[in-house]
């Protein structure tokens, strides 16, 4: 069995143990909430919370950070297509040597 912890004082630390355990989803946030003696509602918004920032993690924040990744991706795209050129030269080249 898990051991019972101390009154939680909602503080980050706290949500920060809390948190991760309802994304787990092995125990239920009333269950989460019993083991840390806390309500069940902030329990639930700490969740949602946690939920939306993760979701807000993966994508770009602004319009400028998404043309940044853009440019990145446009100019990475560049390179493969100049590797691919070399790649195929020097390929080329090694047929005609008889490597």
């Amino acid at each position: 069995m898990s051991k019972i912890h101390k009154r939680c004082n909602l503080t980050t630390t706290c949500k920060k143990e809390v948190v991760p355990a309802t994304f787990k989803g092995e125990k239920s946030i009333q269950q989460i909430a019993a083991e840390y003696e806390i309500h069940p509602d902030p329990v639930s918004k700490w969740k949602a919370q946690g939920l939306k920032l993760l979701d807000d993690g993966f994508k770009p924040s602004s319009k400028s950070e998404r043309k940044r990744y853009e440019d990145t991706i446009a100019h990475l795209q560049q390179q493969l297509v100049q590797r691919d050129l070399e790649l195929s030269w020097l390929s080329k080249k090694c047929k005609e040597l008889g490597l």
